[in-house]
């Protein structure tokens, strides 16, 4: 209780000498993911229903401070579970000649494409996993399930204008067993030129345990802005570093992706083929990236339209569509298709407590 007293203490006094306004941000959404066939090759879940419902404080010193301070409620439609989980919400960002030095929750506002991180990220907190060979976290005992990183991210960032974002995000830690989580980006763009790394960790050495450490690395470069991307990409995946190196796999890809706007709607297409035609040993794969993006060739053709509302409300309707290939040695078939349905309204609105 001391600690609220003390809280509540700081927050009136800074209240003196700044501007401070609450916030609400509220995100409802439904995801439905939809397969012909090859669930486990490609699929990380099938339906999200959920509401996310974020309350916080922003107290600005001056322009250059900003002090953030809140909690998520991660609240699913179900009869069973009234709150599923929450998240604290606290960011520190100090604003210096353009950069943006962010220390506690992150902007997860990351320029990667589907094929690095998923898309998922940007709407629910906890990405759900089908099978352990799509996130290799076997023997494990985190306490929330298995889960892959969500909207929510905790570390430490760095950002300059559209330029430059590094950041170091601390997913998940076992203090019992010595093991943690985490993820590291790197994403440069200057004038649609593009450079971008990532890197996933699992595990730890201090205590035995069957598989001590996993690390995936990824690297994208090419040309990028929001209308079209040309990338090639490669990808270095260890399941087991220090045991079995044998099963280490090295993968490359093509990425092309083009927006058109016509009648509201945004058309987006993609094509992604990889190095598994030339080497059948090689085959890409981004841990934290959209798992249909694993597979030898992928095509897709997304729709989306956004309607305001009003100033503060904005409904998303978006399809993701798509072909693919699981396999070289097999044939097309109809069945290998993707058609997903997103439904998304958010709210952000501000009142102003002190001006």
């Amino acid at each position: 209780m001391k600690y609220f007293y003390l809280t509540l203490f700081l927050f009136i006094y800074c209240s003196l000498f700044s501007s401070v306004d609450f916030n609400i941000f509220n995100s409802s959404y439904a995801y439905n993911g939809e397969n012909g066939a090859y669930w486990e090759e490609t699929r990380y879940t099938l339906t999200y229903f959920e509401n996310l419902f974020q309350p916080y404080f922003t107290i600005k010193n001056s322009e250059n401070l900003i002090f953030k301070a809140g909690i998520a409620f991660l609240i699913p439609y179900n009869q069973e579970d009234k709150i599923k989980n929450f998240y604290p919400y606290i960011q520190t960002k100090v604003i210096n000649e353009g950069f943006e030095f962010i220390i506690g929750s992150l902007d997860n506002d990351h320029d990667f494409p589907p094929c690095i991180l998923d898309p998922l990220v940007n709407l629910t907190p906890q990405i759900r996993v089908i099978t352990k060979s799509q996130i290799p976290i076997d023997y494990e005992t985190f306490p929330y399930g298995i889960m892959s990183h969500g909207f929510y991210e905790y570390g430490l960032q760095i950002k300059y204008k559209k330029n430059l974002d590094v950041y170091y995000n601390w997913q998940l830690p076992d203090n019992v067993f010595h093991r943690e989580r985490f993820d590291i980006g790197l994403i440069l763009n200057y004038n649609s030129i593009y450079f971008a790394t990532h890197y996933w960790h699992n595990g730890g050495h201090e205590n035995p345990h069957p598989v001590e450490i996993t690390e995936n690395y990824v690297v994208a470069m090419g040309l990028r802005n929001t209308n079209f991307s040309l990338l090639y990409l490669i990808s270095y995946f260890l399941p087991d570093r220090d045991s079995r190196p044998e099963m280490n796999v090295f993968g490359q890809a093509i990425y092309l992706e083009g927006n058109i706007y016509l009648f509201d709607f945004k058309f987006q297409g993609l094509l992604f083929l990889t190095s598994s035609f030339l080497n059948n040993n090689e085959k890409f794969i981004s841990i934290e990236g959209d798992p249909f993006y694993r597979v030898p060739l992928y095509i897709g053709l997304n729709i989306e339209r956004v309607i305001k509302i009003s100033e503060d409300c904005n409904l998303r309707l978006g399809f993701v569509n798509g072909t693919f290939l699981p396999y070289i040695y097999v044939r097309w078939d109809p069945l290998m298709i993707r058609y997903d349905q997103k439904l998304q309204l958010t709210v952000d609105y501000t009142f102003s407590i002190v001006e």
